[in-house]
């Protein structure tokens, strides 16, 4: 190979960084259109600290009051045969309390009746692949209240029909504390009953959202818990899903009884100024004087925070 060839093929590399840095700009910039929803940094992930990257962390209210629990797991490297681990935090300044070596993708956590609940799927590594990837086998952990393993099932679907979306399945409990589950909002709103025994879903409702949001050019999914809201409503986040993997939230209200009659959908927003692909809300909470969500977050699949938003800064459709 002469010199020649060497120097075009030089500049071709170039050019080819050049134009994957301006695809990176235009899909962070327009891919889907969001405003910067101002927040504070509450605390962040340092990979280094935990040697390996930490995404996707959420939280669990216990009792009302301040934060207590956080539950971060680390993200499955593609091509390495890894098990998840959980990393549970404790008190405000979020402390190491123990860890778990669960395997769960993406989990979300609720404390619900002197319990912790985590429900997430558990990923399956392909000696064929050998990617590890994440099959629709649903499982609930169940954690003491001193955060002891009681037990970890798959769910049970003898009963009800498999779902096509495996993750982002959230608890929340109503107006009257009644425990459900959160699966689906479009094109179909799907929200179930739950034996937490078996477990399994059951019952609920399936509404139809196509006429609530407007046509939707990204894929519009669940991605938090429901919290109390105002006028007898409840309040979670929502993410939008678009080209390469660009995430944004949008928040959504729904009536605090059965069936949650749907009242309203927030602009969209990217909590980092449009400076990332990915930004994935995950559960949101108040904080102990109930006059800011704390919003977990996770970016880039690298770091997790958790952002405090003044609901007031919350613009609506």
């Amino acid at each position: 190979m002469n010199s020649k060839h060497i120097k075009n093929i030089v500049i071709a590399i170039i050019v080819l960084i050049i134009m994957y840095n301006i695809l990176q700009i235009y899909l962070r910039r327009y891919s889907i259109p969001a405003k910067y929803l101002k927040n504070r940094v509450l605390w962040v992930s340092e990979p280094e600290y935990f040697n390996h990257s930490i995404a996707n962390g959420v939280i669990a209210m216990r009792h009302d009051k301040v934060v207590r629990n956080n539950l971060i797991n680390n993200i499955k490297c593609m091509y390495t045969q890894s098990k998840t681990t959980l990393w549970i935090f404790s008190g405000e300044n979020f402390e190491i309390k123990k860890s778990l070596n669960l395997s769960c993708e993406d989990p979300r956590m609720f404390y619900y009746k002197e319990k912790y609940y985590i429900i997430g799927p558990e990923p399956k590594f392909s000696e064929v692949t050998k990617v590890t990837s994440v099959e629709i086998r649903p499982h609930l952990v169940v954690l003491n209240k001193d955060l002891e393993l009681e037990s970890n099932k798959e769910f049970d679907f003898t009963e009800f029909k498999k779902p096509v979306m495996q993750k982002n399945w959230n608890l929340f409990t109503d107006a009257n504390n009644n425990l459900y589950c959160f699966t689906d909002v479009y094109p179909k709103m799907k929200i179930r009953q739950i034996d937490l025994n078996t477990p399994k879903l059951y019952g609920g409702f399936e509404r139809d959202m196509t006429s609530f949001f407007p046509k939707q050019k990204a894929h519009l999914r669940c991605s938090t818990n429901f919290i109390p809201w105002k006028n007898n409503t409840l309040i979670c986040g929502l993410h939008l899903k678009r080209h390469l993997n660009v995430i944004r939230s949008l928040f959504f209200v729904v009536q605090d009884t059965y069936p949650f009659e749907p009242v309203a959908y927030s602009k969209t927003y990217s909590f980092f100024n449009q400076q990332n692909l990915v930004e994935f809300l995950t559960c949101i909470n108040w904080n102990k004087d109930k006059t800011k969500i704390i919003c977990c977050v996770g970016r880039e699949d690298y770091n997790s925070y958790n952002l405090e938003v003044d609901p007031k800064d919350i613009e609506w459709n």
